[in-house]
């Protein structure tokens, strides 16, 4: 599972620093291949990751507030005690809003967004700020 997720982000690095190589202004030909390409990667993720086992639990984060840890078939993936996002060093006020991000990022894991990342919009609006 670890080595799906690194080859991912490799080859994801790899496509676009070719891109940005080839030229300072690339073709419509080559940005469309390098869409392509992610795309199919994107797809190959989301169906490994929907056989996957992925747990979140909930941990302790600076000045009694808290944040998650993703699991993928029991390996961590991702440790998070900050809200992500938003400025700061604290994590979230209360347990019910760190188990409905910690969810929000399943499911774009499960959707094949490896790594899984959440806008400033997404966090606020569940987290309420």
């Amino acid at each position: 599972m670890k080595s799906i997720i690194i080859i991912t982000v490799v080859l994801f690095c790899t496509l676009t620093t070719q891109a940005q190589t080839r030229d300072s202004f690339p073709s419509h030909e080559n940005r469309d291949s390098v869409i392509l390409e992610m795309a199919k990667i994107k797809a190959a993720t989301s169906e490994e990751m929907k056989k996957a086992d992925i747990q979140y639990f909930v941990i302790r984060a600076a000045q009694n507030t808290f944040g998650y840890a993703i699991y993928i078939d029991g390996n961590m993936a991702i440790e998070q005690s900050t809200i992500p996002s938003l400025p700061g060093t604290l994590g979230f006020k209360d347990i019910a809003t760190t188990e409905k991000i910690a969810k929000l990022v399943i499911q774009k894991i499960r959707e094949g967004e490896m790594p899984p990342t959440l806008g400033e919009e997404e966090v606020r609006a569940l987290v309420g700020q």
